[in-house]
């Protein structure tokens, strides 16, 4: 996860994204940056690189938000989480409980929709034991997290301080 980033795989984050994807505040979509990589490729490798060496990048080179990220003052650009995305990917199937579906590759949410339905199919019925269920209401909790929780759950599932 904390391996150094490489110039190849800045330019393979930046060229995965979609060409009318992230537009900025400027309105330059990734498209811009594909076709003007010959020219400004290494000045947006370096900078991205070195944002994850010091952690640090300049307010003017982005305003825009990540999602699951807490928000900043300074948030980073696309291609920056594109990269930790990528990275995040190999260990989410250890890290995920089999219970989760959604947002693992190869799990779907559809599947524990099923599932639901086929334990309330009989619900209904007076047989058997006596049976209870609950129907919670999950409402998008990013501004109620514990980040400093979430930062302790990270570490003790073994990803690296600086992550």
């Amino acid at each position: 996860m904390i391996r150094q980033v490489t110039a190849e795989e800045v330019k393979a984050a930046m060229f995965s994204i979609g060409i009318d994807k992230a537009p900025g505040p400027y309105g330059y979509t990734t498209a811009f940056f594909k076709s003007a990589w010959p020219i400004i490729g290494v000045d947006i490798s370096n900078a991205i690189i070195d944002f994850f060496d010091t952690g640090n990048l300049l307010r003017e080179l982005n305003h825009t938000l990540i999602v699951l990220v807490p928000k900043i003052p300074t948030p980073s650009v696309k291609c920056i989480s594109k990269i930790v995305a990528d990275r995040i990917k190999g260990v989410l199937n250890d890290i995920v409980s089999v219970n989760q579906s959604a947002f693992v590759p190869g799990r779907k949410i559809s599947d524990n929709i099923l599932l639901t339905q086929e334990l309330m199919h009989n619900y209904h019925r007076n047989v058997g034991p006596p049976r209870c269920a609950f129907k919670v209401d999950i409402q998008k909790a990013y501004n109620t997290v514990d980040w400093r929780f979430l930062k302790n759950i990270l570490l003790g599932f073994g990803f690296n301080v600086k992550m």
